[in-house]
């Protein structure tokens, strides 16, 4: 897959969340997490986030992928909890890059849990999170200053996506 980039009208259209948006307070966050998880029964857990990761591996819940990128707001975020990568790779804000197809697709097909640190920003990664998991997995992503957005992966949520990653502009990897 080629290195895609967002456009201006893009960037407006995926400040909406992109499944359901669960509001949470900081002192009940992870039992509605758990609650929400439960119902979904979801075949893998993957999250796009420090700060979603760092609430699950608190509270001992390892998600099968997690994606981080050592900030959160764009201000650097240092987690005690978050400290192992099987893989380190480089997405540019505003970008999809071809890399981080391949290495999202490495890490899911791996046994066990895998996480990935991004050099740059990692935000973007729900999009090919959502299109190469399984079917029944769920992403889940931090939604800024109202709460987490847990998409279940259905052949209807694929769709959705692919249409945002065919909306993208296409550039050569540099």
């Amino acid at each position: 897959m080629k290195t895609r980039k967002i456009t201006l009208e893009l960037r407006d259209y995926l400040k909406k969340p992109l499944g359901q948006l669960i509001r949470l307070k900081e002192g009940n966050r992870i039992e509605i997490l758990t609650r929400v998880l439960k119902k979904y029964d979801p075949v893998k857990i993957i999250t796009v986030g420090d700060v979603i990761t760092e609430t699950f591996l608190k509270n001992n819940i390892t998600p099968d992928l997690y994606i981080v990128d050592g900030k959160t707001l764009r201000n650097e975020f240092t987690s005690n909890s978050i400290r192992q990568y099987d893989i380190k790779i480089i997405n540019k804000p505003g970008t999809v890059d071809s890399s981080a197809w391949s290495a999202i697709k490495t890490c899911l097909e791996k046994e066990g849990k895998s996480g990935l640190l991004i050099e740059g920003e990692e935000d973007l990664l729900v999009l090919p999170s959502v299109i190469l998991a399984p079917l029944g997995a769920v992403v889940l992503y931090g939604q800024p200053d109202e709460g987490v957005v847990i998409i279940k992966v259905d052949l209807e949520t694929k769709k959705m996506v692919q249409k945002i990653l065919d909306l993208m502009e296409e550039s050569d990897d540099e």
